[in-house]
């Protein structure tokens, strides 16, 4: 029923204008949705009780609307700092962002980590693909503050 053409969904000409829309509003509802859901279920698997949380990882929360405008869905606060995070249900996603937020296009120069969490990932799968993407911008982080109070 549909073809994807440049990352768009291209639906055959025998539809009526109308029912396109519609059908793309409800595809465009449904990918919101499982985003604000996968931003929750990460905040979940860093909240939960007995869960194994760096000791340098203090909380995390959800971007507030003008965070989501400039791409951090997620915010990790951490012993040096906050760690942005955007959250994307599929690899297509993630492109899309990078391509969106890529230096030449972006005026703030912050660090953004991309992850792909899918519906089917339990708490401690999320831990295991965040973390160790959270440590690299928390090292990252450090070297840099330190070069900051050599100066």
């Amino acid at each position: 029923m549909r073809h994807i053409k440049n990352g768009r969904r291209k639906f055959p000409q025998r539809l009526p204008v109308q029912e396109r829309l519609r059908i793309s509003r409800i595809f465009s509802e449904t990918a919101e949705e499982l985003g604000h859901n996968n931003e929750k279920r990460v905040v979940d698997a860093y909240k939960e009780t007995g869960a194994d949380i760096p000791e340098w990882i203090r909380d995390v929360r959800i971007g507030t609307p003008e965070e989501d405008k400039i791409g951090i869905d997620l915010i990790f606060d951490t012993d040096i700092g906050g760690i942005f995070v955007q959250v994307k249900g599929s690899n297509i996603g993630v492109h899309n962002f990078k391509l969106q937020h890529a230096p030449t296009k972006v005026k703030t120069k912050i660090h953004i980590i991309t992850v792909v969490i899918f519906p089917s990932h339990s708490s401690a799968v999320i831990r295991k693909i965040l973390t160790p993407l959270l440590w690299k911008e928390f090292s990252r982080l450090s070297v840099e503050r330190r070069s900051w109070s050599i100066d």
